[in-house]
């Protein structure tokens, strides 16, 4: 039987689950030439939400450079493809790149096998100072372009504090002084070290201290993360067993991930959906001590109510069974045998 579900992997927007407003907002923010910092941990859906925001503006005719910073090893490598992705959607051309990008002094040429551009800078970068101005002469180089186009343009940096972390602390005020004189472009940094964007946003020494909205990717709400799981077995042709998804969430502790690959603990036998675990002794929750009307206790998490990311942190992460730790579980679970 094919997986009805899809995991490791940027989703379509009709994949994605409760996201609609973190997507408008990225929209939003390119339309009006805004800077927005997208915040949650890792595999809460923050890369299929620029990717859904990236093709829904894309529609609408503006032009947007997506890119995952932790995929370019230096700074140089990522202003190369930049100049490149430019030269092909903006400039048009080698010629009016290379005016531009003049301080860069790139060498752009044009796979005619491929239909593809590369682009190598002409200036030298050994310190994480130079290659930080690198960057900032390139993000130069779009506004100027930009500023000539009819339509929107946005940048969205995925993992954003991989550059910052590349290029040093001054990084920040490099990019922030430069970041803040662009009106013709929108900014998207996103990044799943919550801590330390949310001191580079909310400390008042810091360089970014307000430079744009922060939108913080907190779980999917329960209900609605239910029913995209009962429309995906349905839609494979699978009956849902009763219990069977309030068990996948619990054993997931209400970690409900938009990337969450739920046939890893459930099982099909006569097209019908059953609850097993190696470690569940037949129990629902999947641990020892668990009771089947037992529940995670973490407050519920609505849509009209969404906690707060320091709200999160704060709540104690516990099993569906309430035991903190694995050896209390199985503590627990002797003297109930006794």
């Amino acid at each position: 039987m094919r997986n009805p579900f899809q995991y490791g992997r940027e989703l379509a927007p009709a994949d994605l689950v409760d996201r609609q407003e973190e997507i408008a907002t990225c929209v939003r923010t390119v339309q009006n030439r805004e800077r927005l910092f997208l915040i949650g941990p890792r595999r809460y859906g923050k890369t299929s939400i620029l990717k859904a925001a990236s093709e829904t503006l894309g529609k609408q005719g503006a032009i947007v450079f997506r890119y995952s910073t932790e995929a370019y090893p230096t700074i140089e490598m990522l202003v190369s493809r930049l100049v490149a992705d430019a030269t092909e959607k903006l400039a048009g051309g080698r010629e009016k790149a290379r005016k531009f990008f003049a301080r860069l002094r790139p060498e752009v040429t044009f796979n005619v096998t491929e239909r593809s551009w590369s682009a190598t800078l002409g200036v030298s970068s050994g310190t994480p100072h130079e290659q930080t101005q690198l960057l900032v002469d390139g993000l130069a180089g779009v506004e100027r372009l930009a500023a000539e186009a009819s339509a929107p343009v946005g940048i969205m940096l995925d993992e954003f504090q991989h550059l910052i972390e590349l290029g040093g602390r001054s990084a920040e005020g490099q990019l922030r002084s430069a970041v803040q004189q662009h009106a013709s472009l929108g900014y998207i940094f996103a990044g799943s070290k919550t801590r330390m964007l949310i001191e580079m946003t909310t400390e008042a020494s810091r360089p970014f201290y307000r430079l744009g909205e922060r939108l913080f990717v907190g779980p999917v709400p329960r209900a609605d993360f239910q029913g995209f799981l009962h429309h995906g077995f349905v839609r494979a042709g699978l009956k849902v067993g009763d219990g069977a998804l309030d068990a996948v969430l619990d054993l997931a502790e209400e970690v409900t991930l938009p990337q969450y690959r739920p046939h890893q603990d459930i099982g099909v036998k006569d097209q019908s959906i059953i609850w097993h675990s190696a470690s569940s002794r037949g129990q629902i929750g999947g641990f020892p001590c668990t009771r089947p009307s037992i529940r995670l206790r973490r407050p519920p998490t609505m849509r009209s109510s969404r906690p707060s990311l320091a709200r999160q942190r704060a709540w104690l992460r516990v099993r569906p069974c309430g035991c903190v730790s694995a050896p209390e579980c199985r503590s627990r679970a002797s003297r109930r045998a006794a």
